[in-house]
């Protein structure tokens, strides 16, 4: 499954890519300053060097909180498609879950705080589009550069990999951008109890 998403992603990309060198659309790149923020089930499972999201099979389960801030450069290559290249730090927290382990159970009071630096590249594709209006559906993918899970006694330290693929929505009016994305982490790489948050996020984004 995994496999088959990477190479849909792979071909969805390249095939943007192909369209910015044979388009002759001038459009310049433009740069956007955001914030985030939604609600999430995050799952707090053990990895070592290598992890994967159990979806709720074990370890710690629950609804999280958070939001955060963003940045980065959009531009579209042809007349209804684009690109858009996102660098962001989200916390998000989550108290009282629930364990699917006994020797978790201790541990159901904490909270749990994620805090993710990540980059995310998703694609753009207009359904209406009318001069610097447009609503339309993205798709990407992110990764986290840097993550960081604690609580009061759970510790976990992930760098420079997990691998989430995105899917939103979008409205943007002139300079003004709103948009709803949901991300689901599949695997990561680091050691400790690692959270995998899959979130629902409402954004705004000003194009400058």
């Amino acid at each position: 499954m995994l496999k088959r998403i990477i190479l849909f992603l792979g071909i969805l990309f390249y095939t943007l890519g192909a369209e910015a060198l044979t388009t002759t659309d001038d459009k310049q790149w433009q740069s956007y300053f955001g914030v985030e923020g939604g609600v999430g089930m995050m799952n707090i499972s053990t990895a070592f060097i290598f992890g994967g999201n159990a979806f709720n099979a074990y370890g710690l389960v629950g609804l999280s909180y958070g939001g955060g801030i963003l940045g980065g450069w959009q531009k579209y290559t042809y007349e209804k498609v684009g690109m858009r290249n996102t660098l962001g730090l989200r916390v998000f927290g989550a108290k009282n879950l629930k364990a699917k382990q006994i020797e978790y159970e201790k541990y159901e009071k904490d909270l749990f705080v994620d805090s993710t630096f990540y980059y995310a590249l998703d694609g753009l594709f207009d359904f209406v589009k009318n001069g610097n209006n447009h609503f339309g559906m993205s798709l990407g993918f992110s990764i986290d550069l840097l993550q960081l899970t604690e609580s009061k006694d759970l510790f976990g330290l992930g760098l420079f990999f997990r691998f989430s693929p995105r899917l939103g929505f979008y409205t943007q009016f002139g300079n003004h951008i709103v948009d709803l994305i949901a991300s689901v982490p599949l695997v990561g790489a680091g050691g400790g109890e690692l959270a995998y948050n899959s979130t629902l996020t409402l954004g705004y984004k000003y194009l400058f």
